[in-house]
């Protein structure tokens, strides 16, 4: 991508990736997207879930309402795949 011989991939161009491998997000960035993904696929949905919250209310504090509209989006995807993905015992 550095020598221009290939471009950005579709899925930065539709906002599904933040384009790391061109370097438009941070590595630090990246790293805590990724421990989220570690945490969500550990079943610790709560705690992204908590910590989208506390970025939503910071993200509205600072009139970013697009910003924070964008997260509670987030919140809401993710509050449903909790509920799908919920085990319950079969003797309840």
């Amino acid at each position: 991508i550095s020598s221009g011989k290939y471009r950005e991939c579709l899925q930065y161009h539709i906002k599904n990736c933040e384009g790391a491998c061109i370097g438009k997000q941070a590595e630090e960035d990246y790293l805590k997207n990724i421990e989220k993904i570690r945490q969500i696929l550990k079943g610790k949905v709560h705690l992204v879930i908590n910590e989208l919250k506390k970025q939503m209310f910071s993200e509205a504090e600072q009139l970013n309402f697009e910003k924070a509209d964008e997260i509670k989006r987030k919140i809401s995807l993710l509050e449903n795949y909790q509920s799908r993905s919920t085990v319950v015992n079969a003797k309840i």
